[in-house]
């Protein structure tokens, strides 16, 4: 992404020097391409700064199904509500939108909310060469997705970092995220402790692997 002339000051609540930062880690990010090695559900976790929970990566397409997508999801709790979500297991229609995280996608230019649009203008940044700029939607519990706010956005660049180094190191050593051993049943023995919001039962829920930082 080109950079040029930007407004150095606060866009939307959130610094515009900070919104560049996250724009040029999740672009670093999709330049990896970690979604073509990585498993439809494949997840780790990283802890970073004084969280007491790590926060889950998941790397998905995005609406288009065509576009990437990643998905920082918060805690254990969220953990366990996620994987229930996209193994097939929670079906309710809103469950998403109860799982605190944030998420971030490749978008066309032309697809962009009109606070999107602002956001991104504000950076000076140019569209990659398929036309997409990178956006991201926070999920509060009980309220709207929306634009990340500035503790989020802070929050956010430090995964990013930390995502990036282990993406780094797993382009030579990919044990490093590799899924726990599974079962002849296909699904991930329960070795770990349990999460609070997991399920239990006969249904095979997708393993994680943690990431030790």
């Amino acid at each position: 992404m080109e950079i040029g002339s930007y407004n150095a000051g606060i866009t939307h609540g959130v610094p515009t020097a900070l919104w560049r930062s996250l724009f040029h880690k999740f672009v670093s990010i999709v330049k990896l391409d970690p979604w073509s090695w990585l498993g439809k559900y494949d997840f780790f976790g990283i802890k970073t700064g004084k969280a007491a929970d790590p926060v889950f990566l998941h790397f998905h397409e995005s609406d288009s199904a065509e576009d990437p997508g990643l998905s920082m999801v918060y805690g254990w709790q969220g953990e366990g509500l996620y994987r229930n979500v996209i193994g097939g297991i929670d079906h309710a229609v809103m469950r998403s939108f109860e799982i605190p995280s944030v998420r971030a996608y490749m978008r066309p230019l032309e697809s962009l909310t009109p606070v999107e649009r602002d956001i991104f203008d504000s950076t000076g940044l140019e569209p990659d060469a398929k036309g997409r700029v990178p956006v991201f939607v926070c999920y509060h519990p009980g309220w709207m997705p929306w634009i990340l706010n500035v503790a989020d956005a802070e929050y956010v660049e430090a995964v990013l970092n930390q995502a990036l180094g282990v993406l780094l190191r797993a382009e030579t050593d990919k044990s490093i995220v590799a899924s726990p051993t599974r079962s002849r049943s296909g699904c991930a023995p329960s070795t770990r402790r349990k999460r609070p919001g997991a399920r239990t039962g006969s249904a095979c829920i997708p393993s994680t692997t943690t990431y030790r930082v």
